[in-house]
């Protein structure tokens, strides 16, 4: 994508890009948006002119799969990547499991 394409994109439905790239955008702002409540057997169908069944499923996937990594760094207040790499340090979830455990005087399952 170049600086012209991600700028039509703020407003797809009423750009001069191809239609099957507006369907997809229009697909993805209902899944956002409107939390995929507004996606309907129309939009699918008029996907499904140019896009397979399978590919429409990946598009899903992609969404969903963005959507709770973004929420997950909100959440967590993890920061953009640098240089395109996350650097998080070693996880301490597992030791803060095990101390809620033993407070909660649980014998952990696995040491």
């Amino acid at each position: 994508m170049d600086e012209e394409m991600v700028a039509k994109s703020l407003d797809f439905r009423n750009s001069d890009l191809p239609e099957k790239l507006k369907l997809a955008l229009e697909f993805a702002y209902r899944w956002l948006a409107d939390r995929a409540q507004t996606i309907d057997d129309e939009l699918i169908q008029a996907m499904k002119a140019h896009w397979t069944e399978p590919q429409i499923v990946e598009i899903a996937i992609g969404l969903g799969s963005w959507e709770s990594y973004h929420k997950f760094n909100n959440a967590f207040d993890v920061d953009p990547p640098v240089d395109g790499v996350y650097e998080t340090g070693a996880p301490t979830v597992p030791a803060e499991m095990k101390q809620h455990l033993e407070a909660l005087g649980v014998e952990p399952a696995v040491k």
